[in-house]
């Protein structure tokens, strides 16, 4: 038996359905029936009834004895693994986009300075891949955008940062700060995956400026959009990412004369994890945020 095996079969005598706990699992209908086939073949017995056209199942009488044992095993399971994260050297991973990330160096700095001796590692990635990425147990502790609060899911905003617009121009004269107005939507770089990932700042975009001619690129790096740009190209972004722009000597970084929304960001770890997640008491300690 494995944890995943364990875990879709708490799940099925849970909600009754194959159809829900694929949902409340992120995973298809067809892996929780290999998962559960795969437990009944190992264990040799019947551990739900399946009726064809019917949108629930019923467990078997040994299906119901099997709950509280299956229960007491996620329990060891989970001791057991608490025990081995607390005596070996620990290894702690976190991920975000890289303007989150570049807001947290400090924070990382501290806790390789200063913590315990482990093996930090620290990964870029889109906002909505933190979550896929927290489920399949690849993180421990996940940073973004987006706000996504589940049964399985944890979410708290940890901090915002404001917009500003970064332009490649040779233009010494322009001061510090920049209208929407003088900005020519055809010569955008629109940043996914920055700018669209809040409601609010997506609306505010689009009010402003009209998507149809934007060259979508889909990075978080200071590098690449740096890379992108031609004169007068621009973009908004957020301002840690402009600020690591601004060294470039052709790319000028203005304030934005006009209201713009702040961008809020969060920490996520899975709910299951929250007590044993090593990498989460280091953010807290650390960080003094309570999660």
């Amino acid at each position: 038996m494995d944890f995943k095996q364990i875990e879709t079969f708490l799940t099925i005598a849970k909600y009754k359905s194959f159809t829900k706990s694929s949902e409340v699992l992120y995973v298809s209908q067809s892996t929780v029936s290999n998962r559960l086939r795969s437990l009944e073949e190992e264990l040799d017995l019947v551990l739900v009834i399946r009726k064809k056209g019917m949108s629930t199942v019923t467990l078997t009488e040994k299906g119901e004895e099997f709950i509280d044992i299956a229960k007491q095993w996620v329990e060891v399971y989970e001791r057991t693994r608490r025990l081995s994260q607390e005596q070996k050297f620990q290894s702690v991973s976190f991920a975000g986009p890289e303007s989150i990330n570049r807001l947290l160096g400090k924070l990382y700095k501290e806790i390789v300075e200063n913590g315990p001796a482990i093996s930090l590692y620290v990964r870029t990635c889109h906002s909505n891949e933190v979550v896929p990425m927290l489920l399949d147990k690849n993180i421990e502790v996940g940073f973004t955008y987006l706000s996504f609060e589940s049964k399985e899911i944890h979410m708290l905003k940890i901090g915002e940062q404001g917009m500003n617009v970064a332009m490649k121009t040779s233009d010494s004269d322009r001061g510090g700060s920049i209208s929407v107005k003088e900005l020519d939507p055809e010569k955008e770089i629109q940043v996914r995956g920055v700018v669209n990932n809040v409601p609010e700042m997506a609306k505010w975009h689009d009010l402003n400026f009209p998507r149809a001619n934007s060259a979508d690129i889909n990075v978080d790096s200071p590098v690449m959009i740096v890379n992108s740009m031609k004169e007068g190209s621009w973009c908004v972004l957020p301002e840690s990412l402009a600020n690591e722009i601004r060294r470039d000597g052709q790319v000028k970084v203005y304030q934005i004369q006009e209201k713009v929304p702040v961008l809020p960001y969060y920490i996520a770890v899975r709910r299951k994890s929250m007590e044993y997640n090593y990498a989460l008491k280091l953010f807290e300690k650390y960080s003094g945020f309570s999660v």
